[in-house]
């Protein structure tokens, strides 16, 4: 009853709402220095997808008369709740919080449309400067590691009858150390298998520079336990036994 009820009261999105992957980064940084509230984290030249909601700030006052507290905190978290005070610009507040929401997950659009993601997964609280940034649950920290994303840095902005977000999806990127370049090239044993077994991990959601920096930073990683292998074996017991932990062994059965 509590669901339903909040569904019907929940913001509809406008036909201002849109999302688009690979939009242009200046288009980002001129939201970000037009927001009403504080701006968030400077724009990376890296970005890889952008999102943008709009919401009539009208429905929020009518959610906050209508809606119960605890309809509300499924919506919003007690953090936003807490960070958008009890004024009368407390609507607004949150109207920008549940555009940032929305925005957030038209980066996923896919998983939006299966299902796998919702808006309550992301919320928005300030950092040690006042601005705004996307905390993530699990279910869209998950969802990060999986399209490889590093971090997502949010802008909100409101006028006197709408709240609106941009977010923008920073993508991650492998380290890779000199020698995993190198063996990647010198040494391609089983370079093939390597990138097609990350190509059916990643698939579409990471591009193709990305999943070579990830083979090259495996050939790193094994490059490195090359050469960790050597070394234990001239080490004294007590390096041995300082340098390596080992676990579980209570539940080993004999």
């Amino acid at each position: 009853m509590l669901r339903s009820f909040s569904a019907a009261v929940l913001p509809e999105p406008t036909r201002r709402s849109s999302s688009a992957r690979g939009s242009s980064v200046a288009d980002a940084a001129d939201a970000e220095s037009a927001a009403g509230e504080a701006p968030g984290a400077a724009v990376a030249p890296d970005a890889s997808r952008c999102g943008i909601d709009s919401v009539e700030i009208s429905r929020i006052e009518r959610l906050l008369s209508e809606a119960p507290a605890e309809a509300l905190s499924k919506i919003f978290s007690a953090q936003e709740l807490a960070d958008s005070g009890s004024g009368p610009g407390r609507a607004a507040s949150l109207a920008a919080r549940f555009a940032a929401k929305e925005a957030c997950v038209k980066l996923f659009p896919r998983e939006l449309a299966l299902g796998q993601i919702d808006p309550a997964e992301f919320s928005v609280a300030r950092d040690a400067y006042g601005a705004p940034q996307i905390v993530c649950g699990a279910k869209a920290q998950a969802l990060l590691d999986r399209h490889r994303i590093r971090t997502i840095v949010v802008s909100l902005t409101h006028d006197r009858s709408s709240a609106s977000a941009v977010v923008l999806a920073i993508p991650a990127h492998a380290e890779v150390p000199l020698a995993g370049k190198v063996l990647y090239h010198v040494l391609p044993l089983r370079r093939t298998v390597i990138m097609d077994n990350l190509r059916r991990v990643f698939g579409a959601a990471v591009p193709a520079i990305e999943i070579e920096r990830l083979a090259q930073a495996h050939y790193g990683h094994l490059w490195r336990l090359f050469g960790e292998f050597l070394r234990f074996r001239w080490m004294s017991a007590a390096r041995r036994a300082a340098w390596v932990q080992v676990q579980g062994v209570e539940t080993l059965v004999c």
